[in-house]
């Protein structure tokens, strides 16, 4: 089963094809970011706060996000 992201749709415009493109990079981009923070927390032995575990939190909201936006209907 394809996604259904609006390709080779006839009529009006469609723009899922770029929507979905830049949701999964940005969701992307996102992870390298907060796993340099993750990884710079256990190689200075300065631990994780609260506020690394909400970042985390909120990185796996936008990759459920994300997800759900792929499957199409």
């Amino acid at each position: 089963m394809t996604p259904n992201v609006g390709l080779g749709a006839q009529g009006p415009v469609e723009r899922g094809w770029g929507l979905w493109l830049t949701s999964v990079l940005a969701v992307i981009i996102a992870g390298l970011f907060v796993g340099g923070r993750v990884a710079q927390r256990f190689t200075k032995r300065s631990g994780m706060g609260m506020d690394d575990y909400m970042i985390i939190a909120a990185l796996l909201s936008s990759v459920v996000l994300s997800v759900t936006e792929c499957q199409g209907q």
